[in-house]
């Protein structure tokens, strides 16, 4: 999918934003001293994407988004699976 099919695809697109929201809803629930024992992940940063797609939608850029989709959640989800398999969860 290009970046223009992902603008124009309002399903597409509000899926992600949808999840952008609930990804952002899930790392304020995680307690300060897991952020700061895996502060190489951009915790605030993706806090800040939560808040920015939750109350400022008709401002988004389509093509930023796409791009982040591509690029940082990729490697978003390397590092949370990295933590998975060296953390013990109960």
């Amino acid at each position: 999918m290009s970046g223009k099919e992902f603008a124009d695809s309002n399903v597409t697109y509000d899926a992600c934003i949808l999840n952008f929201i609930n990804i952002g809803e899930q790392v304020k629930s995680l307690t300060e001293t897991f952020l700061e024992k895996h502060h190489h992940i951009p915790f605030r940063k993706i806090i800040g994407l939560r808040n920015l797609t939750a109350h400022s939608y008709e401002g988004l850029e389509p093509l930023l988004l796409f791009q982040s989709v591509q690029n940082d959640i990729p490697v978003l989800l390397d590092q949370i699976s990295e933590i998975i398999k060296l953390e013990k969860f109960d």
